[in-house]
């Protein structure tokens, strides 16, 4: 399909979409709702090491709670995570 059929065919639907989207009480709650979370959202930083006080490659740190939502320790056991302040990790 070349690329102006494609514009015309899809063009309007997603216009009729997100104006109705604009006026929906639901749809300004949802923006706000992002932009919240967006500014709650604190980076943390931190170093997985072993009990030698090594540091641990390839550990894994999740957010207790929210499926697929983790990160992975770099070659010096290092991590960076967005998350909200009280989450609870768990670290494996």
């Amino acid at each position: 399909m070349n690329s102006k059929k494609l514009l015309k065919t899809t063009a309007l639907p997603t216009v009729v979409a997100c104006s109705a989207l604009a006026f929906s009480p639901y749809g300004v709650q949802t923006a706000n709702a992002a932009v919240q979370i967006a500014q709650q959202a604190n980076s943390i930083k931190g170093t997985v090491v072993d009990d030698m006080g090594e540091p641990v490659i390839g550990a894994t740190i999740k957010v207790v709670g929210a499926k697929g939502t983790g990160t992975v320790t770099d070659l010096d056991g290092n991590f960076v995570l967005n998350v909200k302040p009280g989450t609870k990790l768990q670290i494996s």
